[in-house]
């Protein structure tokens, strides 16, 4: 199995720019997305902070970055898990927020536009992707479901119980913190 991996791009601006500003951290993405494409890999993984907290200065900007971002990845048509980062939810002292659901919705539903079969839980922001040709099942956790660090119980079981799907199966694990024990 073979992936690309994106992670914590922090990015402070919205759109591109013509021409492209390759200082902006989006324009990472479009890099990932063509690494993607060249090396032939099986899916992409952004595993989050893309920063809706930090940066934006209301509602408004943060919903811009979100449909930038999203205008990113619609159209790749390889599988795309996104798993939400701790500075992805907003900041409650700016009053701008970005649900879990609709972080899930936004970006793991581009998924099954593209005809992915992504088992999701509640509100899509974790769950697994298949890729039998590699008779391998996927996982994107949402490590802030349960609080700012932390999964759910039903996170956890839809993890307990679909770790193997069948004999011969490998199962990987993408999400933005690491696993740890206290």
């Amino acid at each position: 199995v073979a992936c690309t991996v994106i992670t914590d791009v922090h990015s402070r601006l919205v759109g591109l720019g013509d021409p492209v500003d390759w200082s902006n951290a989006l324009a990472h993405q479009i890099l990932a997305q063509k690494a993607a494409a060249r090396a032939g890999c099986d899916f992409l993984a952004d595993l989050g902070d893309h920063d809706f907290q930090v940066g934006p200065k209301d509602q408004a900007e943060v919903d811009a970055r979100l449909a930038t971002t999203q205008a990113i990845y619609a159209e790749n048509p390889r599988p795309v898990l996104f798993a939400l980062g701790n500075h992805d939810h907003g900041d409650p002292k700016k009053k701008t927020f970005v649900s879990s659901a609709r972080f899930g919705e936004t970006f793991n539903g581009l998924m099954a536009k593209h005809g992915h079969a992504f088992k999701s839980g509640a509100n899509k922001s974790w769950g697994y992707l298949d890729l039998p040709a590699k008779r391998t099942r996927v996982f994107v956790l949402n490590s802030s479901d349960e609080g700012y660090y932390g999964y759910s119980t039903a996170q956890l079981q839809l993890v307990a119980g679909n770790l193997k799907p069948a004999p011969g199966w490998t199962a990987a694990v993408c999400q933005h913190f690491c696993i740890q024990t206290k």
